[in-house]
């Protein structure tokens, strides 16, 4: 199997990237110029510079793969606007599985965040069915996981 991994210079996203190598996979990793790249050196995965807003560094990235893995977010507590978030966590989302689709892309993977999910009123654990909001949301990260992942469920159905 071949896949394409968005956020693959992460810390979630270098973990991902490793499991796939080790399961004999072929990996393309999408990388951010001047990224911090630790997490996939020295890995056999091929690189393709671009980032979520670039249309046809996706297109590059994808081509010829089974899979996609999706887990670039902006995450901050400071130091960005709100249209930062969206700009990435939301549209990016939107970009990304737009242009699987219309490559034929036989499997997404997407990862959210606990961001994006609710909080049960007697504090037991939560899943992707637990009822929330963006009211319920607080902060930008939060607000744009949540509508980000609105986004993948959309595409879901």
């Amino acid at each position: 199997m071949k896949a394409f991994v968005t956020g693959g210079t992460g810390f979630i996203g270098g973990a991902v990237v490793r499991k796939l190598v080790e399961a004999g996979h072929q990996v393309r990793v999408l990388v951010r110029p001047k990224a911090d790249t630790r997490q996939i050196d020295g890995l056999p995965v091929e690189r393709v510079v671009g980032s979520l807003e670039d249309v046809e560094s996706l297109r590059r990235g994808m081509e010829g793969c089974d899979w996609v893995f999706h887990l670039a977010a902006l995450y901050s507590f400071w130091g960005y606007r709100w249209e930062d978030f969206y700009r990435v966590n939301v549209e990016g989302t939107r970009r990304v599985l737009e242009v699987a689709r219309d490559m034929g892309i036989q499997r997404i993977v997407h990862t959210s965040s606990i961001a994006a999910l609710g909080v049960n009123p007697d504090r037991t654990p939560a899943n992707e069915d637990t009822p929330t909001s963006l009211e319920d949301k607080i902060g930008f990260y939060q607000r744009s996981k949540f509508l980000g992942q609105q986004v993948a469920l959309e595409f879901a159905r």
